[in-house]
């Protein structure tokens, strides 16, 4: 269960995860050297390749915040991957 400054830590993490997912909803991406905006393409196309990883980021930093798990406390290094 993460004290003090890893509290902390956890908790900053688990905000900017959160914004994270927020902000690639709201940001449009190129298919086919088009930019593509629609609020539908955009949340399917990120459905399709990043919101798995971002949402296990959030709610692994949210179960470590409320100390259900303390084994997983290493596990929480996967975020590094999405970065």
């Amino acid at each position: 269960q993460p004290e003090g400054w890893s509290f902390i830590m956890v908790g900053i993490t688990a905000v900017f995860w959160s914004i994270d997912v927020v902000m690639n909803l709201n940001t449009g991406f190129f298919a086919g050297g088009v930019l593509e905006m629609s609020r539908r393409a955009v949340t399917w196309h990120y459905t399709k390749t990043w919101l798995f990883l971002d949402v296990s980021v959030i709610l692994l930093d949210y179960i470590l915040m409320a100390g259900s798990i303390p084994a997983l406390s290493g596990a929480r290094d996967i975020r590094v991957l999405r970065l």
